[in-house]
């Protein structure tokens, strides 16, 4: 066995891990998009990643919403995206723990209605 090409193969397997990672984020399921495939358009909806990163990285599968057949494909195939499903945007940090927010928020409040500070 020879370091430098065990460290290459391990290097790859990550390159392909990585895609099909990229891949699946770019492409989430149920996301409709229009392929060429064989000198052909298709409109397919996709069912998720093919899931065999060791031989085809990358590869997705979707469903023809015309026929409903079963197609795999690639992000190279994909000529548009017709539409992408609504994916919830991910919570947000904030500076506060629960319930510190509400009570800065009444004492701002108050403060406002009490016509602020005066420093005078």
């Amino acid at each position: 066995m020879i370091r430098s090409v065990e460290a290459a193969k391990e290097r790859l397997s990550r390159a392909q891990q990585d895609l099909e990672a990229a891949t699946a984020a770019a492409y989430p399921k149920d996301t409709i998009v229009t392929v060429e495939l064989g000198g052909h358009m298709l409109q397919l909806k996709v069912t998720g990643i093919r899931g065999a990163y060791w031989t085809c990285p990358g590869q997705m599968v979707g469903v023809n919403t015309k026929t409903g057949k079963a197609r795999t494909f690639y992000d190279s195939d994909v000529i548009r995206i017709d539409h992408m499903p609504h994916t919830p945007e991910p919570p947000r940090e904030t500076l506060f723990k629960p319930g510190e927010g509400e009570a800065l928020l009444s004492l701002i409040a108050n403060s406002a209605q009490r016509g602020g500070d005066n420093h005078d």
